[in-house]
């Protein structure tokens, strides 16, 4: 148990100090840096900054399945705790399942641009900005003078 929380500790740890350099430098997402396009994950921090605020609202037009992290970093975490190969099928089941709905979701909101959240229709809550995910030309290639 012990070790399990060390490894939780430290992958949080990395993860702070991941998001603070890319926001420090400036960067942001990587994936839409590099591609120009929004990633799977676009909306999820806008989504938990309002849950933190109790805006679910506005949380799950940022990301509908913001709520979804907490569950896959428990069940990510404790795959290799536990001993019972059964289980461990059941939840690497339960992770692809999770990922393939982030996906579906992602492709879904590429088809339309201006999508503010499916479970509103497209329509944004009040004080949610319209352009939730946007298309841009790569940011790498605005860097470059391309």
């Amino acid at each position: 148990t012990a070790a399990f929380i060390r490894r939780a500790l430290s992958f949080i740890g990395v993860f702070l100090i991941a998001v603070a350099v890319l926001y420090l430098l400036d960067i942001g997402c990587v994936f839409r840096l590099m591609t120009g396009i929004p990633c799977p994950g676009c909306g999820m921090t806008r989504a938990w900054l309002a849950a933190l605020r109790l805006d679910f609202a506005a949380a799950f037009a940022y990301h509908p399945l913001f709520w979804i992290v907490p569950i896959v970093f428990m069940l990510a975490m404790a795959h290799d705790e536990i001993t019972s190969s059964q289980v461990q099928r059941a939840i690497d089941v339960i992770l692809v399942a999770m990922c393939v709905c982030v996906v579906a979701i992602w492709l879904v909101r590429l088809v339309d641009p201006a999508d503010a959240g499916l479970l509103f229709g497209g329509h944004a809550p009040a004080g949610v900005p319209r352009d939730i995910i946007h298309l841009e030309r790569p940011r790498i290639l605005r860097l470059l003078g391309l």
